[in-house]
């Protein structure tokens, strides 16, 4: 997944305008942040998957080989579209809602 993060001074109520603190995007998912993870502890890790051809399969594809994460066994599939997700980040306590 393509994951966009904002963090807030606190989460909004309903309705509520509020502006962000700081904006970013990163690959993300459950494996991906564990090959990451376990590749930062100085081991070899590879990803394979099925991935789309869109913006956001190009940033995960991007942000996973920046972090030395080999992605040769990658297969694009013309037309199919990276899930994507937003979340939303209090800047007070670190709660967070996820929105999909």
């Amino acid at each position: 997944t393509w994951d966009s993060f904002l963090t807030l001074p606190r989460l909004p109520l309903a309705n509520e305008r509020i502006r962000a603190i700081r904006a970013h995007g990163s690959a993300g998912g459950v494996i991906p942040l564990a090959m990451i993870g376990l590749h930062r502890w100085g081991l070899r890790c590879r990803v394979m998957a099925l991935i789309g051809d869109d913006e956001f399969s190009d940033r995960v594809v991007r942000d996973l080989r920046q972090e030395g994460i080999d992605t040769n066994a990658l297969v694009r599939k013309t037309g199919v579209q990276t899930r994507s997700a937003t979340v939303l980040l209090d800047n007070r306590n670190g709660s967070r809602c996820l929105i999909m």
